[in-house]
């Protein structure tokens, strides 16, 4: 039997191979199922889904060593050369297996954030939005959903923190449901379904359903810097978790930098950078990085790897 994308799931998929920029309405359908994810986890899911293998490699790690939790993972993975990104999800394996679950999304996401950061970022914005307004986001035992004013500004930003910072639940939701009346019928959203073996809650037919909370205390070391449309790292937890491939940096912020990372080849990039206006009134930049991957041998590849997977950057976080 043959599967085959949704037309405009397909459009999607197609404009980003092709270099095209996505609209609104094809960036809201790949961002849909995890939109509501807590900011810290939707930060580290997105940085990691612009290593779409690796994360079906973690995943199939993640099922192999049912008994590792949280921290306990994440340091027990690093003997796999993987990006750091990655590893943290292993702390997480219900996001991680329901991202393994669906690769092209997966891909066609990574592949959008890498090109389009701030617009993906917008996108989760306006999906919350629609999500709040239908009555189906707010505070609960589980999460905190804090509505923020951008300085000097009108623009408003939803974050969704959660309830007790050191454990953090996994929502789980149909984003045909969730969101109220999807406002592109030509462009439905994916939906990506609980995998199999995790429990879901009873809440999950009409709303946001959470599993069993992860207890982490370092795990999670990105954050979503809403007002600038980027991610940060918090350089201290980074380094906790990830002793031996530590971050060296003057600040305890630093912006996450797709750029720095390399694996089984060395990439020389051109980054072109342009500057625009979004319809929030926030400025942006857009970075299209062109690289040409020189092959290296794999000892060399993974001592390569292993100096240049950092979420670097040469300047601090902006808050």
């Amino acid at each position: 039997m043959t599967l085959h994308a949704p037309p405009n799931h397909a459009q999607a998929q197609g404009a980003v191979a092709s270099g095209q920029k996505l609209t609104n309405q094809q960036l809201d359908l790949l961002t849909a199922p995890i939109a509501l994810y807590p900011d810290a986890l939707l930060a580290q899911v997105l940085m990691a889904s612009t290593y779409p293998q690796e994360v079906e490699q973690a995943a199939q790690w993640s099922q192999q060593n049912p008994n590792l939790k949280g921290d306990d993972a994440v340091k027990a993975v690093q003997s796999q050369l993987l990006d750091p990104s990655v590893q943290s999800l292993v702390a997480f394996p219900q996001a991680l297996a329901t991202m393994a679950s669906k690769p092209d999304w997966m891909t066609q996401l990574g592949n959008a954030f890498v090109a389009q950061p701030g617009d993906v970022m917008d996108s989760v914005q306006r999906l919350r939005r629609s999500a709040q307004s239908a009555g189906n986001l707010k505070t609960t035992e589980q999460q905190k959903v804090v509505v923020q004013q951008a300085p000097s500004t009108s623009v408003t930003t939803i974050q969704i923190e959660p309830a007790n910072p050191q454990v953090v639940y996994v929502p789980s939701y149909n984003p045909t449901v969730l969101y109220g009346t999807w406002p592109y019928p030509a462009y439905p959203p994916v939906y990506v379904p609980p995998p199999t073996g995790y429990a879901i809650a009873t809440g999950f037919a009409t709303g946001l359903a959470f599993g069993a909370g992860v207890a982490v205390a370092n795990s999670l070391w990105g954050n979503c810097n809403w007002n600038h449309g980027d991610m940060n790292v918090n350089v201290n937890r980074y380094n906790n978790i990830n002793v031996n491939n530590r971050l060296n940096a003057n600040s305890n912020n630093v912006r996450w930098n797709r750029n720095c990372a390399g694996t089984a080849t060395i990439r020389s990039s051109i980054a072109i950078t342009s500057t625009a206006i979004s319809p929030t009134g926030r400025t942006t930049s857009t970075t299209r990085i062109w690289a040409t991957p020189t092959a290296i041998s794999p000892a060399a590849a993974k001592s390569s790897a292993r100096k240049l997977r950092k979420p670097c950057s040469s300047a601090p976080g902006r808050t």
